[in-house]
């Protein structure tokens, strides 16, 4: 696998259960999220499994609806090996979102 592949694979990945978390936390169904993104409930389900990238014009969307930054989603790391934020990966072993008093973009940026 390629480096732009493992990435994108990552990505994926880390979307995925972000936006599964911040939807189970609120209880809210696939469909509804679906409805407001306007894309199917599959669609999700493959959002949240890694399976899809989600679509630029989707994730804003579905940001709006949740009532949640763009940055929310997006994992607080370096993808060219700086130390991460927030591991990828660390949505399925129970990670939680920071406050906003906690957020920097200091780890979207290279060193």
């Amino acid at each position: 696998m390629s480096f732009r592949q493992r990435i994108s694979h990552e990505l994926r990945a880390e979307v995925g259960a972000r936006l599964r978390f911040l939807r189970e936390e609120r209880h809210i169904s696939q469909e509804e999220i679906a409805f407001a993104g306007d894309v199917t409930q599959a669609s999700i389900s493959n959002y949240e499994n890694g399976r899809n990238e989600i679509p630029l014009s989707v994730l804003l969307s579905v940001c709006d609806f949740l009532s949640v930054p763009l940055t929310e989603m997006l994992p607080m790391a370096n993808l060219y090996g700086a130390p991460r934020d927030v591991p990828v990966g660390a949505a399925a072993s129970g990670w939680t979102p920071r406050a906003a008093s906690e957020s920097s973009t200091d780890a979207f940026w290279p060193v």
